[in-house]
């Protein structure tokens, strides 16, 4: 019994000893952790850019290519043949519906319709004649029958020498600029020879197709904005008049014509035409930039910030221009939403919003990706 107290007093003092050293250690290591929590309590916020949604008005268009072409076009070309005797009009200028341009000569045509017109007057006096005799009963109602229908032969045929003299001289159908001419005074031409050209140009006409796609937008009286490559800074308005009455099968698509106006002359048929049909123009849209939204699956979603702390918010696109796009919902007027920085912003985190120089080139790119 002697012996084995001292072991028991060995075995409690160790006891102790460790419980003591215990509490040591623990009380050693409780102000790092502590200190080690508030840290990480006290981690700054993400830097981040963002902007604040105003309602702003938003265009929705169609995009097509065409040309213009002349309201009237033709080339100038004569009826019959003959020499030109007289060219009455200059290259390039400005000529009014029914001046004269080209005169061929007319000496054997006036010498046809004087000889016809001799021969009527020479029928109309034997038909006189026969009818007064027949009235006196001194001749046959069949020799009045010849005389009336000798004076309509010979009419035709004055009316005849009359129009092939008209036909050697050629006026113009129509007000419009003629172009250059190919032929030269003195030469001779055979039916059909190309004089010139005579174009109509005040108004235009724009031709353009569209997609099938869009032929319940399409109307006539509606308005189409158009710039050409050779007024690279001029936007001009037409005004749609006529849609073809059938979709062309090869691609889909149906032709559309515009009237354009021009007086001042500086536009010339020919043009190539930049078409932008408007669908709806949209006053009161919110519209956020591309690099502001944030892709998971087919959804899309944007950083708002709300007391200075990110929310992750669903939204649906709309119509999408040029680095931006619209939105249909989800966002309102005045939200403020995040545009860079947001590959280190989680839901709930606070952010801090500064000017966009101030935030980290690797975190703008990685917002926009």
């Amino acid at each position: 019994m002697v012996t084995r107290q001292p072991y028991k007093c060995l075995c409690s003092i160790g006891v102790v000893t460790g419980i003591a050293l215990a509490l040591a250690i623990t009380s050693t290591l409780t102000p790092v952790l502590v200190h080690a929590q508030s840290k990480a309590k006290a981690k700054p916020p993400v830097i981040v850019e963002a902007i604040q949604l105003n309602l702003e008005p938003l265009v929705e268009s169609v995009s097509a290519v065409g040309e213009l072409r002349s309201n009237e076009s033709i080339i100038i070309r004569p009826e019959v043949g003959g020499r030109i005797n007289e060219i009455r009009f200059e290259e390039g200028a400005t000529v009014a519906a029914g001046d004269v341009l080209v005169r061929f000569d007319d000496t054997v045509q006036r010498a046809e319709l004087a000889q016809a017109q001799a021969h009527l007057q020479l029928s109309e006096r034997t038909y006189a004649r026969a009818r007064s005799t027949f009235e006196r009963g001194h001749t046959s109602e069949q020799i009045l029958d010849e005389a009336l229908g000798q004076v309509q032969i010979n009419k035709a045929a004055a009316q005849l020498a009359n129009a092939r003299l008209r036909k050697m001289t050629i006026s113009a159908p129509f007000s419009g600029i003629v172009g250059l001419r190919r032929v030269s005074l003195g030469g001779y031409l055979q039916p059909g020879d190309e004089i010139a050209d005579l174009e109509s140009i005040d108004p235009l006409k724009v031709d353009f197709q569209v997609s099938e796609r869009y032929v319940r937008i399409i109307r006539k009286g509606g308005s189409v904005q158009v710039r050409l490559d050779a007024f690279p800074h001029r936007t001009l308005d037409a005004t749609i008049y006529a849609i073809d009455s059938h979709v062309d099968t090869r691609d889909r698509s149906i032709a559309v014509r515009a009237r354009l106006p021009n007086p001042d002359g500086q536009l010339r048929a020919g043009l190539f035409a930049r078409i932008r049909l408007i669908v709806e123009d949209r006053p009161n849209s919110i519209v956020v930039p591309e690099e502001s939204l944030i892709p998971r699956g087919s959804r899309r979603f944007v950083y708002r910030v709300i007391d200075g702390r990110a929310t992750l918010t669903e939204v649906v696109l709309g119509l999408r221009r040029t680095g931006s796009v619209e939105i249909v919902s989800g966002l309102s007027a005045g939200d403020t939403i995040i545009t860079a920085g947001q590959a280190k912003v989680r839901e709930g985190g606070e952010v801090q919003i500064v000017p966009s120089s101030i935030v980290e080139p690797s975190q703008a790119k990685a917002g926009a990706s």
